[in-house]
């Protein structure tokens, strides 16, 4: 397992391919993240399946993802993963988060989300994108809130996107083409 401080004070840390830790997420979903997935039509209920899926997909090669991990006394505790592959369209692609349950994880997650706040744009620019793209519930407690604290502009609601006739927002993140930039437009 891969394992590179993120943030020396709390422990957190990132596994690249740690399908236990993958599926020690995956398990244990924050309530509104399993929602969010089933509307979206995916095996929420079977974390089997959904790892099967997120294999699948990074096995295609169009998919990367990164289980993140907090300090729980005894080691790292999986709690959030991050993922991103391709979208529609030229130079774009498509982001996605999930976590154990929010109230649990608090810290570890606001500090991902200062980490992933500054290195969006160059994994953006590593997979060739200029735009990155997320798409989450809009009844989502804390998703809307997430992406626009990453750097994500709301472009607009897809109504009926989902299952039930669930609406959903689309996020977006533009990254500029000059290389070794940290700033970015959205």
């Amino acid at each position: 397992m891969n394992l590179a401080a993120l943030h020396p004070s709390l422990g957190v840390t990132r596994a690249d391919g740690d399908l236990e830790a993958l599926m020690a997420v995956l398990a244990d979903l924050d309530p509104a993240d399993r929602r969010e997935a089933d509307m979206e039509g995916l095996p929420a209920a079977d974390p089997e399946a959904l790892a099967q899926g997120f294999c699948a997909a990074t096995a295609g090669g169009g998919m990367v993802w990164v289980v993140w991990h907090a300090p729980d006394g005894r080691g790292a505790d999986p709690f959030a993963i991050c993922a991103m592959g391709p979208a529609q369209g030229p130079r774009c692609a498509h982001v996605g988060f999930v976590s154990r349950p929010r109230s649990q994880f608090r810290r570890p997650l606001g500090c991902l989300g200062v980490w992933l706040r500054r290195s969006l744009p160059a994994a953006a620019r590593t997979r060739g994108a200029r735009r990155l793209e997320a798409r989450c519930w809009a009844e989502h407690p804390t998703g809307p809130g997430w992406l626009q604290a990453l750097g994500f502009a709301r472009e607009g609601v897809l109504r009926g996107y989902g299952l039930g006739g669930a609406d959903f927002e689309l996020h977006a993140l533009t990254v500029p083409s000059e290389q070794g930039s940290s700033t970015w437009v959205s």
